[in-house]
């Protein structure tokens, strides 16, 4: 595995778990960092999401590491 495609699958997976402590996990990030909830609850859906997108972007430079978009997305 070369070093983007393996940046890329670390990077994609860290982002995709955090897509779904936010949108799956809100009580228990709440309860871990001891903070309230958020109110309202779509500001955590709507970063979950982002982050969903951020995690399928790391895709192509997974798939295809030394191509233009792959070397651009890292």
């Amino acid at each position: 595995m070369s070093r983007r495609r393996a940046i890329a699958a670390v990077s994609g997976i860290y982002d995709a778990l955090g897509a779904v402590g936010m949108l799956v996990g809100r009580p228990l990030f709440a309860q871990l960092f001891a903070v309230p909830p958020p109110t309202p609850p779509v500001y955590a859906d709507i970063n979950g999401l982002f982050l969903l997108a951020v995690a399928a972007g790391y895709l192509i430079p997974y798939r295809e590491p030394d191509s233009r978009a792959g070397r651009s997305y890292l």
